[in-house]
């Protein structure tokens, strides 16, 4: 009596591992994209909470803090320094606060609404400070 296998049972196993792949690897893409995108609107969510901290802090040491209108990323680096995967933005203020902020974070737009950070895969990061 021989043992192991034969050449259809090898070719059955490989045909199920296969399939296998094919559905897993497509999903597991997904899933690093997804975390890749939260961590993007983590960064700008953090920007904006630390650009906010160090006004507070220049108020609170009675500096004159006069943020009024839209800023680029290159204005708003003199309060802060940004983390490296924020290529651009453009920041709007009003009375010392954040409104609104667009960033490219890498090759990604994000989109601060005053509360919470978005992607939007529907714009580039090319036209980040034009019009939408």
């Amino acid at each position: 009596m021989k043992k192991g296998f034969t050449l259809v049972e090898l070719m059955a196993v490989i045909i199920i591992l296969g399939i296998i792949a094919l559905i897993l690897v497509p999903k597991i893409g997904d899933i690093i994209e997804d975390s890749t995108i939260g961590s993007d609107e983590k960064a700008a969510t953090m920007y904006v909470k630390n650009i906010e901290n160090e006004l507070a802090a220049k108020k609170a040491n009675k500096e004159n803090v006069n943020y009024n209108g839209t800023y680029t990323l290159k204005q708003v680096k003199r309060i802060i320094k940004p983390d490296s995967r924020i290529t651009d933005a453009s920041i709007e203020f009003e009375d010392n606060e954040i409104v609104s902020a667009v960033f490219c974070v890498e090759d990604r737009v994000i989109i601060y609404d005053g509360n919470n950070s978005k992607y939007n895969k529907d714009r580039l990061c090319s036209r980040i400070n034009s019009p939408d």
